[in-house]
């Protein structure tokens, strides 16, 4: 079993918000407060630095995070990764985007955990109806074992978030294991549709 290692956090924010209205999904409230608030507190207690990657700077500041821009501008959320592993280095990375409201810090670590239980490259949350069967905008990453293959599928102009994870080994947290952390239907919740909103709304009423 490896080490723990450093780790940075990485909060992707942005997106077009087109099912939104154009609205910025992570200012949307959920329990009085804007979802990317939500997320910068559960990736901040694990790791040594946390950044913002594109979104306003000043935003960045308020949450406690450094604002950094896409490397390669204009590929959505794998250009935020790349942008986030590249300033990672060696260390490892938790990347959440800034639209999943009931993230939480003990799932994090439990991804992060199992990753390096299994001496995996990547510790990822299963998702149903997901192309991939997780969930790559929210995880743990060994930046070191994974930039190559992230940076090759950008180079073959592969832009989906998840296209590149076929080349490395990832360690799935799977459903019955989420149901330690919260209600696996909510944990991956995220805000792209306003019916999306309006079930993280009644689902976070429920959770009072």
């Amino acid at each position: 079993m490896r080490a723990m290692m450093p780790c940075i956090g990485a909060i992707l924010a942005g997106g077009s918000g087109t099912r939104m209205g154009g609205m910025d999904k992570g200012l949307l409230e959920i329990r009085e407060r804007r979802t990317v608030e939500w997320v910068a507190d559960a990736i901040a207690p694990l790791v040594e630095d946390l950044v913002m990657v594109g979104g306003s700077k000043v935003l960045a500041t308020g949450l406690g995070a450094r604002g950094i821009e896409d490397l390669r501008p204009g590929l959505g959320a794998i250009g935020g990764m790349h942008a986030a592993f590249e300033l990672a280095g060696d260390r490892g990375c938790f990347v959440v985007a800034w639209d999943l409201p009931f993230v939480n810090t003990a799932l994090l670590w439990a991804l992060h955990d199992h990753a390096i239980a299994e001496d995996a490259d990547a510790g990822l949350a299963e998702r149903a109806g997901s192309r991939w069967g997780v969930e790559p905008l929210c995880g743990w990453y060994d930046v070191a074992r994974c930039r190559a293959a992230l940076t090759a599928a950008l180079d073959a102009g592969d832009t989906r978030a998840g296209g590149w994870l076929s080349q490395v080994k990832v360690a799935t947290l799977g459903a019955p294991a989420m149901r330690a952390y919260g209600n696996p239907e909510h944990l991956l919740l995220d805000l792209d549709t306003p019916e999306d909103y309006l079930a993280a709304r009644a689902a976070a009423e429920a959770m009072r």
